[in-house]
């Protein structure tokens, strides 16, 4: 039972201290506090999350996002998923 509490230390301490230096980054920014948790949480949802999740949340993004080569709009307005097309295309 030892064997498997010492990862999961491991990984609360990696954690508490990523969240010690956001915050000592940011100048003590709650949001930015709160992302390393945040991180970890998304994380393991996605290891265990089963693989036809993943590819239909990933197929419905970018159906949804907006893809910037084709300039929606003209340019005079951007969607809230504007930047989930930017990241979707650029990489």
């Amino acid at each position: 039972m030892k064997n498997r509490t010492r990862p999961a230390a491991l990984l609360a301490s990696g954690v508490a201290a990523a969240t010690v230096l956001a915050v000592v980054a940011s100048n003590g920014n709650p949001g930015v506090a709160v992302a390393p948790a945040l991180a970890l949480l998304v994380l393991c949802a996605l290891w265990k999350a089963p693989l036809r999740v993943c590819v239909l949340g990933l197929f419905f993004l970018c159906v949804v996002a907006d893809a910037p080569q084709d300039n929606p709009m003209s340019g005079y307005w951007r969607s809230p998923l504007y930047f989930i097309g930017e990241l979707l295309c650029t990489n």
